[in-house]
């Protein structure tokens, strides 16, 4: 270890030391500064900014002990070789340390913070090895100094300890919190999807109700009209066969004296008329078998549509259920049953559908 002979110190007073005593007091107060500086609002800000705060005070409490100060203050620049803390080292620390200020203020390079804030501590660290080599003091000024150096070294590390158990600990309350989100959105997913499905279930069952209203109607009005055509039908027959036993017991010349002629042309008149009479009547219960017909098939498929959820009930398999689906709705929204002499499907859709279901069903035989 180098050391000097205390006629080389500077004296006490003398402008060379005071000049370096008030150097070194103003970079110890920048310091003393920047850790007093105010934190940012944001998460990141207050990490950063006590890491910066605690190796600004770390610096500060180093370069304000006297012990330091005096050694820096009477040593000579040109021995300046001879102690660890020298005045290119000082100028250092004090650029960093205004590098530290300028970035504080600048939300563009405050991502930076803790980089540089760790060079510091780096410098902190280095700084006590050369002071094992280097301190002009001798041997008792250079334990004064590693003390100091330790001192402030060690107080940095349990506040950046205390500092990364915070970060972790908000870290941990994020996470948690992202995790009670989560779950709460799954649940939330969960319930939203239960709506849907008893939104769609009820509006299901609300077409369905409809539906079934619309056929019940349909049912009743064809039916009414089915009675209404019968009832003109039974008349006109009635009629024509009260004209026919007329026109076959009465004389020829009940209403008037006639040729043969006459009688020939009134009999034929009297033909085609209870034949247009029979006839007509042929074609109202023809309309009333058509009508009663169209009662009878949307009074079925009304039927249907209240018990079609029970006829799905045991078919599992979405698909199959589907397919049953659409051929019911084959069913219910396609032709109207034609009228006899028009032609017709070989097979209802609704039957092709309960032969699909009988082959899926537990214990179905199958078309033997």
């Amino acid at each position: 270890m180098k050391t000097l002979n205390e006629d080389d110190w500077l004296v006490y007073g003398s402008q060379e030391y005071n000049e370096r005593w008030r150097r070194i007091q103003e970079v110890a107060e920048g310091f003393n500064d920047l850790a007093e500086m105010p934190s940012r609002v944001t998460d990141q800000g207050d990490a950063l900014y006590s890491k910066v705060a605690a190796i600004s005070r770390a610096w500060a409490s180093v370069l304000s002990d006297g012990d330091v100060a005096q050694g820096y203050a009477r040593l000579p620049m040109r021995h300046e070789d001879y102690h660890w803390l020298t005045t290119q080292l000082l100028e250092t620390l004090n650029d960093k340390r205004r590098n530290l200020r300028e970035m504080m203020l600048n939300v563009a390079a405050y991502s930076f913070l803790g980089t540089a804030a760790d060079e510091l501590a780096t410098d902190l660290r280095q700084a006590g090895l050369m002071n094992a080599d280097r301190n002009y003091l001798g041997p008792i000024g250079a334990q004064d100094n590693s003390q100091v150096l330790q001192r402030a070294f060690n107080d940095y590390t349990l506040e950046e300890a205390e500092r990364k158990r915070r970060e972790e600990a908000i870290a941990r309350d994020a996470l948690n919190e992202i995790r009670a989100n989560a779950e709460e959105g799954k649940q939330a997913l969960a319930e939203g999807k239960q709506a849907l499905d008893a939104l769609k279930q009820s509006a299901g069952e609300y077409g369905d109700l409809q539906l079934e209203k619309y056929f019940r109607g349909l049912a009743d009005s064809q039916t009414t009209t089915a009675n209404a055509f019968r009832g003109w039908t039974i008349t006109l027959i009635v009629l024509g066969a009260l004209c026919a036993l007329l026109f076959l017991l009465a004389p020829s010349d009940w209403f008037s004296a006639a040729t043969d002629l006459d009688r020939v042309v009134r009999m034929v008149q009297k033909g085609i008329f209870v034949a247009g009479v029979f006839g007509l009547a042929a074609y109202l219960g023809r309309q009333s078998q058509h009508h009663r017909s169209q009662a009878h098939w949307a009074d079925s498929l009304a039927v249907q549509l209240r018990t079609f959820d029970a006829f799905l009930a045991p078919v599992v398999n979405p698909e199959v259920r589907d397919d049953l689906r659409k051929t019911f709705g084959a069913r219910a929204f396609g032709e109207h049953p034609a009228m006899k002499g028009e032609p017709q499907t070989e097979s209802s859709t609704f039957e092709a559908a309960a032969s699909l279901l009988a082959k899926i069903l537990p214990g179905s035989k199958g078309p033997s």
